[in-house]
């Protein structure tokens, strides 16, 4: 809550909370990522793991610290010669390993000697401190980032999970501090607060525009963006103004008929007028029978489940989703919620 709370994107807080319900529900959060780290995800389960996404996800969940093998599989350098990886190494080469180890221990104990250095030399840190004359609050900034840097250079070296329950434990002691902090507030200040608007008025901007290139509206790719500049539609905005009739017969080809210009119309139309919506979203929408956000807001989620579960066994419908996603009855309560927010 306190995390959520910091939050005046209506999106990003609730993409957060939609992260944590899945988390607290399975133990694993996979369908509500972001569709960027969703990419990341499958790359590594392909390049990395090896394996299927699908395989991936199907993973039980491992003893929080458990780290993966990856798997080494041979290359050929640009040289043609081939590489080998570090699991490959054999009982001969483990003078290499131990000497690897002592490097590390060297540089542990560098660093602990560093530490006791900076130690003893704290006196002369606080004399320093005392002669800067107002500085006092930069270099805490300063030794702040640096910290936090270090911390971040640290976490991407080290695989280890962190416990759930010291992460439940932070939070709690965080919120405490915050709620302290305002009563404190309180007590020193006894002047009415500001009226602020909440958060859940904060307008979200939309992804799509009528300026947006038209390659970025829902179900056109390049080479159909290609075809449609031929009868002028260059933007959103001319795809949405254009006679879908005109538009077909000019362009001449197949694919492009006036059912499918009125269905990406229709789409593009979702996404402008409800932020927050994602492609695939609008595409389940339109193919569940919602053209407009007053369609969306007055609907029921339990029929727009009903109706898109039953496009998504069509062959159109079926490439929506990635392979591993599926559609929960919640995410249609959410974009119900985000229509009738923006009316």
């Amino acid at each position: 809550r306190w995390i959520t709370a910091k939050l005046e994107d209506m999106g990003d807080r609730r993409q957060v909370e939609k992260m944590y319900k899945e988390y607290q529900k399975t133990g694993k959060v996979i369908r509500t990522l972001p569709e960027d780290d969703k990419q990341i995800r499958e790359m590594h389960a392909k390049e990395v793991r090896r394996i299927s996404l699908k395989a991936l996800n199907a993973e039980p969940i491992a003893p929080i610290g458990t780290k993966r093998t990856p798997v080494f599989v041979p290359a050929e350098d640009y040289a043609g010669e081939t590489l080998t990886s570090v699991a490959g190494i054999e009982e001969e080469d483990e003078d290499i390993l131990e000497a690897v180890e002592d490097g590390v221990e060297e540089a542990v104990d560098e660093a602990e000697d560093v530490y006791d250095d900076a130690e003893e030399d704290e006196d002369f840190i606080e004399e320093a401190e005392a002669d800067a004359d107002g500085d006092d609050e930069a270099f805490e900034d300063d030794a702040f980032e640096e910290d936090e840097e270090a911390e971040l250079g640290a976490s991407d070296e080290d695989d280890e999970l962190y416990d759930d329950e010291d992460a439940v434990d932070l939070e709690d002691e965080l919120e405490a501090d915050a709620e302290e902090e305002l009563e404190d507030e309180a007590e020193e200040d006894h002047t009415p607060p500001a009226i602020v608007a909440p958060a859940a008025f904060r307008r979200r901007a939309p992804s799509l525009t009528f300026e947006s290139p038209v390659v970025e509206a829902p179900s056109v790719g390049p080479k159909t963006a290609a075809h449609l500049a031929r009868a002028g539609i260059e933007t959103v905005g001319d795809l949405l103004i254009c006679d879908p009739d005109e538009a077909a017969e000019i362009i001449g080809v197949r694919h492009i008929t006036v059912d499918a210009i009125e269905t990406w119309q229709m789409q593009a139309t979702l996404m402008i007028e409800v932020p927050g919506l994602r492609v695939h979203d609008a595409q389940l929408l339109v193919g569940a029978g919602i053209s407009s956000r007053e369609d969306l807001a007055n609907a029921s989620a339990a029929t727009i489940f009903e109706l898109a579960m039953e496009f998504l066994q069509t062959s159109a419908g079926s490439r929506v989703l990635r392979p591993g996603e599926t559609l929960e009855e919640e995410e249609v309560e959410e974009w119900i919620e985000m229509a009738q927010e923006t009316a």
